[in-house]
């Protein structure tokens, strides 16, 4: 087997060669190695942060409106969801007017461990952007949001 010369962090080519969206996912990936990282400093999966946000800004979500909300698969979200049950994070109710449906509650447990992801992330984002000034970020913020509503206008 051949030996690799190079570090694995390290891109094949610099920073500034990258084409723009492969720069954005690039800082994307550091960001989330970042805060997988702290996720797994506190005993928490990382794939968990998505869906406790989500549930702490809108509590009471079906897993359909979840998977919608997060991005992530259905599939991915059920798994999620069965574990982040058995460990106190979350809990399920019949919906009242649709028993075929159940709702997602975060729990008391589940609003701490939230607390500790978002101090986290918050420390990942004062690093992260350590290096620009307010409008600098303000600016970045704007551009991002134009993106994001171009993808998903153009996802249908």
């Amino acid at each position: 087997m051949k030996k690799c010369n190079r570090i694995p962090s390290e891109p094949p080519h610099s920073p500034e060669e990258m084409p723009t969206m492969m720069l954005l996912n690039d800082v994307s990936k550091l960001f989330h190695d970042k805060l997988r990282g702290f996720s797994e400093q506190i005993g928490i999966p990382d794939g968990y942060r998505h869906i406790l946000f989500m549930l702490s800004k809108a509590d009471g979500k079906t897993q359909y409106e979840i998977s919608q909300m997060t991005h992530l698969k259905a599939p991915t979200v059920s798994v999620a969801l069965q574990k982040m049950e058995a460990e106190g994070l979350v809990t399920r109710f019949t919906d009242e007017t649709d028993q075929r449906q159940s709702r997602v509650f975060i729990t008391k447990r589940g609003r701490e461990i939230h607390q500790k992801m978002e101090a986290n992330l918050k420390k990942s984002e004062n690093i992260a952007l350590q290096a620009l000034s307010e409008d600098d970020e303000a600016h970045l913020r704007e551009i991002l949001l134009k993106m994001r509503k171009t993808l998903l206008d153009n996802s249908k």
